[in-house]
């Protein structure tokens, strides 16, 4: 066997294979409606994430996740949706921006949150990051 077939079937090994750091970590999920999406308890009980009789949420916090769901705009640019989930995760007043919101036309602060996960990226004692997955 060739240096690099030996080379490219380990890398792929890697590459394939589950990472124990990604599988024993404790970080929360945030499961984010796409484009046209719309909430948790919007739409008539029907679940984006898990339509009329299953809900991913709920499946994932039975397994021991701890799981959030998010709402961004459904027709909102890729910039205001941004904004809307960072402070949707964060907490605060969505802050789309003086000059973006001028040069699209609309209010420049939007919504105010609590926060699904404020933590998030701030520093532990221990000196350990908060993290989600992504």
């Amino acid at each position: 066997m060739s240096t690099l077939l030996r080379l490219v079937l380990l890398t792929l090994a890697v590459v394939l294979s589950p990472s124990r750091t990604q599988a024993a970590n404790k970080y929360p999920i945030i499961l984010v409606n796409g484009f046209t999406g719309w909430g948790r308890d919007e739409l008539l009980g029907f679940r984006y994430w898990g339509g009329i009789q299953r809900d991913f949420q709920n499946e994932l916090t039975a397994q021991g996740y701890t799981v959030y769901t998010a709402a961004v705009g459904p027709f909102a640019s890729n910039w205001d949706r941004a904004c809307e989930l960072y402070t949707i995760i964060k907490g605060g007043r969505v802050d789309y921006g003086q000059k973006h919101s001028a040069t699209h036309n609309h209010l420049r602060y939007g919504r105010n949150y609590t926060g699904l996960y404020p933590q998030w990226g701030t520093a532990n004692a221990d000196g350990s990051v908060n993290k989600v997955h992504s």
